[in-house]
């Protein structure tokens, strides 16, 4: 499976395409100035050329606790610290693929949320999905609604970190 490295100058983004263009917009032109500005960190997929085929940003966050199902907000403070995923797209030439590369690259997303965690603590992982198609993707992971009609899904750390401690 492949790894995720910083985006870098050298990364050329000109190729990606998953097919939603808000997402391949905000990798070619805003994602560089997120990092510089310390407001997410994106990393990518790529080959030995360097084309990105693969990406998914990350950012500090934190959620209000009301509001939240009952089971993730159970003994949180009012301010929940989080991490959002707020970016996470696949070239659309790699959708469908038997390797099931979108799942590795939403698994590859949360091992490096759970190691940051080690030193930065955080209770949740947040993600805004795009559409009710994103919405099934992390429902499918174990990410829940915060309410019946949001496009907003959260999933408790400890719950991660367990699931991906078995896979190993």
């Amino acid at each position: 499976m492949y790894q995720s490295v910083p985006l870098a100058d050298q990364h050329n983004l000109q190729r990606f395409s998953c097919g939603i263009d808000d997402l391949d917009r905000w990798l070619r032109d805003y994602a560089r100035h997120a990092s510089v500005m310390n407001t997410a960190r994106t990393f990518v997929w790529t080959e030995q050329d360097e084309v990105v085929f693969g990406y998914y940003s990350l950012a500090g966050h934190q959620v209000v606790r009301e509001g939240l199902p009952h089971r993730v907000a159970r003994e949180s403070p009012k301010q929940i610290p989080s991490v959002l995923i707020g970016k996470l797209a696949l070239d659309a030439k790699l959708h469908g693929d038997e390797r099931k590369l979108g799942g590795g690259l939403l698994v590859d997303a949360l091992e490096r949320v759970v190691d940051a965690t080690r030193l930065v603590a955080a209770r949740l992982v947040v993600v805004d999905a795009i559409d009710d198609r994103a919405v099934s993707y992390y429902e499918h992971f174990g990410f829940v609604r915060t309410a019946p009609d949001s496009y907003r899904l959260i999933r408790k750390l400890s719950d991660i970190a367990a699931d991906l401690e078995e896979r190993d």
